[in-house]
């Protein structure tokens, strides 16, 4: 035994070599770079989850208030529909009212006041028909566009959950044993020996 393998064992302990302690430590090393990599990709998945969910709650909070604002919206559409009614069927009276006094001052009677009154019922009908037809086409307009901000939150949320990639247990194993066979072959047993080759 030369004075540097007895020097290291006294100081350290070790039964061995240098070159194999140097081994082992580069071992260490590795492995060390290895675990270190690894609770690094642990702590970046973690974080890119919580992204994830916060993203996805904030989404869906957009997509519910749009499609809440396209109720809200339709609801006044049919309001102020029913009130155009409303307000033509009062009209539709009045003017059939002004037409009997009319008629009555007139002294005209039977089938042309008649005429004339059906004549103002018509045209209140055709204008609730028209009126309601609308009705149904923005309903059906609401409901695409919902079903539009339904699906684009699907889609919104499919992009922003992307499968998340965790820690590559694979690849830190590789690089262990590749730096394992490296130092293993780098290891000349002779190297502390005097006049060792």
């Amino acid at each position: 035994m030369n004075y540097q393998e007895r020097l290291f064992r006294q100081r350290w302990g070790y039964q061995c070599d240098p070159g194999s302690a140097l081994l082992a430590a580069e071992l260490v090393v590795s492995a060390a770079g290895a675990t270190a990599s690894i609770q690094a990709q642990q702590v970046q998945a973690k974080a890119q989850a919580q992204t994830q969910q916060s993203l996805t709650e904030a989404n869906n909070k957009v997509a519910t208030e749009q499609m809440s604002q396209l109720r809200i919206a339709q609801g006044q559409d049919e309001e102020s529909r029913a009130r155009e009614i409303e307000k033509a069927r009062q009209a539709t009276q009045k003017a059939q009212a002004t037409a009997r006094v009319s008629a009555g001052e007139a002294g005209v009677t039977g089938n042309s006041v008649d005429a004339l009154l059906n004549e103002y019922n018509a045209s209140l009908g055709q204008f609730k028909e028209a009126t309601n037809r609308q009705g149904t086409l923005n309903a059906e307009n609401t409901d695409s566009q919902i079903e539009a901000v339904r699906t684009g939150a699907r889609y919104q949320n499919l992009t922003i959950n992307a499968p998340i990639t965790g820690p590559n247990y694979g690849a830190a194993i590789v690089g262990v044993a590749k730096d394992s066979f490296s130092a293993y072959q780098g290891y000349n047993p002779n190297a502390f020996k005097r006049g060792g080759k």
